[in-house]
């Protein structure tokens, strides 16, 4: 959901990260395990200022590192 708001999409430019944050947290406890979203607010303007709106490949770069990193 986070990447899905925050994202540029053919039919939609991307929400800020805090209205994206606060449709999340509205959603905790109905749409979202509570504890996921507490979880999820520590490190979500890390991957907010790391990887919105990228137009290059540094998200598939950092998946494949990790994917490596377990996977190999």
């Amino acid at each position: 959901m986070f990447d899905a708001l925050t994202s540029r999409r053919p039919y939609k430019e991307p929400c800020p990260y805090e209205e994206t944050m606060a449709y999340i947290v509205a959603q905790k406890g109905m749409h979202f395990d509570p504890r996921l979203v507490e979880a999820f607010m520590e490190i979500s303007r890390m991957l907010y200022n790391s990887f919105a709106n990228r137009e290059d490949d540094t998200i598939v770069k950092k998946s494949n590192d990790i994917l490596n990193e377990y996977y190999s």
